[in-house]
């Protein structure tokens, strides 16, 4: 091979060329073929280079150069010329020209033949150039020396899919690398892996630096390469001189027919004209479409994916028109977008929806659905041709019921809508239907009726059945009466004409689903429980109206001052105040404590009580009711009300309903002059009550109609709320009933040496429940009686003791108090749950050292008066583990009854007996006793007296004792 020294690239002067003319300085090298390294150049002067014979010191075949920045030439300088390229005889690298005629330039790359010409150049300014036999993508070709090129030249590489405008595609295969200052045409050369497809849009293209542009070219008729220039082989050049720097490299391409220009179209918008629903694109377009191209749509701006496939029936949506060159796969420049709206034939849709209501009340909203359009009207009809509609002035989608009114008669509703400028259409309609029933003595005119039925009595009515109507009205002087046992339910409200009447009997329920007003005057009649003449009763009335106390119970007593025995509770002092009955009516409400009439049973032994039933005449109540409380400090905040409503009201409903405002303990009075109860009240809670009179009931669950019960306001709280949600359509048999709903609790009694009862207290065990005061769950104890017994949630004294899941380690201590020494005897007499399977209840007596099972057997016991808060506990399992019990002076009961002296040691046997006064004298003493019982008549009074006890394990102990 002949390579050049590696030495300054020669500046080839004019006067230095004539004396080198026809010599050139190579040398000689192993490769077989020249090579010009960089920054060398070998002259060809004046004379012709034989690319296939070789001669003037230049190898025959390939001549190398270095492509880099810093590249050798092969120059042509003068006359010189060159003959015999091929595609294996070339300039793989650069040549230049420094002729100032034209010049091709014999080049190569990749063992292909591809020569560029150019049409001028200048000694002062040469030209020189280079093919890459590679995409201009990538810009990185093979080395002929091995190895590849680095990317060049500087500025590649030059990415083949970024065109300019108008550019149909980019030749992938190949590029060029033209350079100089001297204006000129190029002209560049193709063979079959050029793969060109068309020559009619053929075109040599530029780079600009940041996209390949067209450069207008003609296929030359006579191809540089010899011949025709057909798709296999040819040759191009500009149409017009051009600076070959003007652009990095040059290669071909395809002139997009679609053009530079973007479609113009007449509007950006366009709508449907009813009753079609499309709209055709394609005639918005008024420029004209270039020839061999079609106007595309796309619903995006730079022509990604699929066009739009059917733009002479275009919906909804917005699109990009574009000219596409389907030859050469080109797209011109987007033209304006087009928003296009559709408007669809009006649909009137349906309206949901049809219902029955009661006469004189509204419906319930109509609401249009499945509609296209916009509601313009309703109207409404009384028949469902609508052949008159009145208008109702509403464009949305829902007729409210408050907008429509109350009705009277059947009425059918339509709405009318209107979609753009299309027609209108009616909707479906609705159908608001109001039926009636009327009895007239004897049977029904249209059917029993149900809760949506508008309901009419105009004949007498006493029928055994429950009454579910919308509305009820008793009229045309008919009497009607609602057997015990049966409910009236009404949706709406209930009118009593003048002259009719109507009657709940007891045990009886009016129950209202709606806050209405009823009209007229109603009869509600209510038993008591067995009673006695001087017992009481705590009543609140369910009707509005002015019937007084004395109305309702005309033979109670009345006698002032001393003999009235009507009261009501004085929040004050916590005490009955009586009132004047004759002109006293009942508020709404409002508690009031009555005795039985004077003429009522008196009691006796041999005496049977008898159930008195009370009369309420008024306006039945019905809605929200707002109780105002006194409440003016910790112990003035007890209030006397009641149940205000026709019918039973749900308990627990109401304690959780007013779970802000007052205690959750209900207090209901029980007392009763059977003398076998010393307590006045009985408590209950969510969890149940404590039943203080014996009386076994079936149901707790319920505040029966008309009766009174106390409450406690919480601190600063003075308004106590009911409501209809409140109600209940149980039907109660007594004033206050108890419940027969499970759970895991037990009630444990308390009785006098006389078998009188001291009251009860419930126990219960729930998931919910802690041991902390929990109101609604605990019931306080009110305190009432000087004999009763309670235990501790927190520091609030509890007859109901509401406790977490149950624990066998739980231990409940009980307080005892008594204001008279006696016997007393704990039971229980009621269990559930688990008390009421193998769970045990255990009662421990920490005087006597005892246990006793109270779920087997009662525990009695004897005590002093006083009160006792570590005497009882309540366990669940046997903890007593002394098995010498010794004896302590609390566990010594003295008392007296009838002149007699009793001791009670408890379990502990007594030896002996001294009593001394207090001054140390022997008043009295007994031996050999062996029991735990002993009395005595001691001839003395108001003393302090000392018993000394001595037991039989020979204990003394002292207690002292005032007589």
């Amino acid at each position: 091979m002949i390579y050049t020294s590696k030495i300054k690239t020669i500046t080839f002067l004019i006067v230095t060329l004539l004396f080198i003319s026809g010599k050139v300085f190579c040398q000689s090298s192993s490769y077989g073929n020249t090579y010009i390294f960089n920054t060398s150049e070998i002259g060809i002067i004046d004379i012709q280079h034989n690319f296939f014979n070789g001669g003037s010191g230049i190898q025959p075949g390939i001549v190398g150069t270095d492509r880099t920045s810093i590249q050798g030439f092969l120059s042509f300088v003068g006359t010189a010329s060159w003959t015999g390229a091929s595609n294996s005889a070339f300039v793989d690298g650069y040549v230049k020209s420094y002729l100032t005629s034209a010049f091709t330039f014999p080049i190569g790359d990749n063992n292909k033949y591809r020569p560029a010409a150019i049409s001028a150049a200048s000694l002062a300014n040469p030209a020189n150039a280079a093919y890459y036999g590679v995409s201009a993508t990538t810009a990185i070709t093979s080395k002929l020396r091995g190895g590849n090129e680095p990317v060049l030249p500087a500025g590649g590489p030059f990415n083949t899919s970024l065109m300019g405008a108008g550019v149909g595609s980019v030749d992938n295969v190949e590029y060029w690398d033209i350079n100089g200052t001297t204006s000129a045409k190029i002209t560049l050369t193709w063979d079959a892996t050029s793969a060109i497809t068309s020559l009619t849009s053929l075109t040599i293209l530029g780079w600009n630096g940041t996209q390949w542009v067209a450069i207008a070219s003609t296929v030359d008729s006579t191809s540089l390469l010899g011949g025709s220039s057909t798709l296999n082989s040819g040759s191009i050049t500009t149409n017009a001189n051009l600076v070959p720097d003007n652009y990095s490299v040059y290669t071909l391409g395809t002139i997009c027919n679609a053009g530079t220009t973007a479609p113009v179209v007449s509007s950006n918008t366009i709508t449907n004209t009813c009753p079609t629903t499309t709209v055709n694109l394609n005639s918005l377009v008024t420029s004209n479409t270039p020839s061999g191209t079609s106007i595309v749509w796309f619903t995006n701006n730079n022509h990604t994916g699929s066009a739009y496939a059917t733009p002479t029936t275009a919906v909804a949506g917005t699109y990009y028109p574009f000219y596409y060159d389907s030859v050469n796969s080109c797209y011109s420049p987007v033209g304006a977008m087009v928003t296009v709206t559709i408007t669809v034939p009006t649909v009137g849709g349906s309206i949901s929806s049809n219902q029955t209501i009661c006469s004189g009340s509204a419906p319930s909203d109509l609401t249009l659905s499945g509609n296209t359009g916009s509601v313009v009207k309703w109207q409404k009809s009384t028949n469902s041709a609508f052949t008159s509609p009145i208008d109702i002035s509403n464009t949305t989608s829902t007729l409210l019921g408050t907008d429509i009114g109350n009705l009277t008669a059947t009425t059918y509703f339509r709405a009318v809508v209107q979609n753009g400028t299309c027609a209108v259409a009616n909707s479906d309609y609705a159908t608001v239907s109001i039926n009636s029933t009327t009895w007239d003595g004897s049977a029904w005119s249209n059917g029993a009726p149900i809760i949506t039925t508008t309901a009419y009595m105009t004949g007498n009515y006493s029928e055994a059945t429950d009454i579910f109507a919308c509305t009820l009205t008793v009229s045309n002087n008919a009497v009607a009466s609602i057997p015990s046992g049966y409910d009236v339910t009404l949706y709406g409200k209930l009118t009593v004409e003048t002259g009719s009447s109507f009657t709940l009997n007891n045990n009886t329920n009016l129950l209202q689903q709606t806050e209405v007003t009823n009209t007229g005057i109603i009869k509600v009649k209510r038993n008591t429980i067995p009673m006695y003449r001087l017992d009481y009763n705590l009543w609140s009335s369910p009707v509005i109206g002015t019937q007084t106390l004395m109305d309702f119970s005309p033979l109670t007593s009345n006698v002032g001052p001393t003999n009235i025995r009507f009261y009501i509770y004085n929040t004050l002092t916590n005490l009955y105040n009586s009132v004047n009955a004759t002109s006293t009516t009942f508020d709404t409400a409002k508690g009031y404590l009555i005795r039985m009439p004077n003429t009522w049973v008196p009691y006796s032994t041999s005496a049977t009580a008898a159930s008195w039933t009370g009369t309420f005449t008024g306006t039945p109540r019905n809605g929200s009711i707002n109780y105002t409380l006194i409440n003016t400090g910790d112990t003035t905040r007890f209030n006397a009300v009641g149940n205000p409503y026709p019918s039973t009201l749900l308990m627990n409903n109401f304690i959780n309903g007013n779970s802000s405002s007052i205690e959750g303990t209900l207090w209901f009075w029980r007392k009763i002059n059977d003398n076998n109860n010393l307590v006045s009240y009985s408590t209950c809670t969510t969890l149940g009550c404590t039943l203080n009179n014996n009386a076994i009931y079936t149901d707790s669950n319920f505040i029966s109609i008309g009766q009174g019960f106390l409450v406690k306001a919480k601190t600063g709280q003075t308004t106590l709320n009911y409501n209809n949600s409140m109600r209940s359509n149980a039907n109660v048999d007594q004033l206050f009933k108890y419940t027969t709903t499970e759970m895991d609790r037990y009630w444990i009694k308390l009785s006098n040496s006389n078998n009188l009862s001291a009251g009860q207290n419930l126990i219960a065990y729930i998931p919910e429940a802690t041991t902390a005061y929990e109101s609604g769950l605990d019931g306080l104890y009110l305190n009432d009686s000087a004999i009763a017994f309670y235990s501790l949630a927190d520091t609030h004294e509890v007859v109901i003791n509401a406790r977490p899941v149950f624990d066998t380690n739980d231990i409940i201590p009980l307080t005892f108090k008594s204001n008279v020494a006696d016997t007393y005897t704990f039971s229980i007499n009621q269990k559930e749950g688990i008390f009421n399977g193998s769970q045990e209840v255990l009662l421990r007596d920490n005087y006597n050292n005892t246990i006793q099972n109270l779920t087997f057997s009662n525990y009695s016991f004897s005590t002093a008066a006083g009160i006792f808060t570590d005497r009882f506990d309540i366990i669940y399992q046997n903890q007593l583990n002394n098995s010498n019990p010794s004896l302590t002076s609390n566990a010594v009961i003295i008392y007296n009854n009838n002149q007699t002296t009793f001791i009670d040691s408890g379990k502990i046997l007594m030896a002996s007996l001294k009593v001394f006064d207090i001054r140390g004298r022997l008043l009295y003493q007994e031996s050999n006793i062996n029991d735990s019982k002993t009395s005595m008549k001691l001839n003395v009074a108001n003393q302090v007296l000392l018993f000394e006890i001595t037991t039989q394990n020979g204990e003394i102990i002292t207690k002292k004792y005032i007589k």
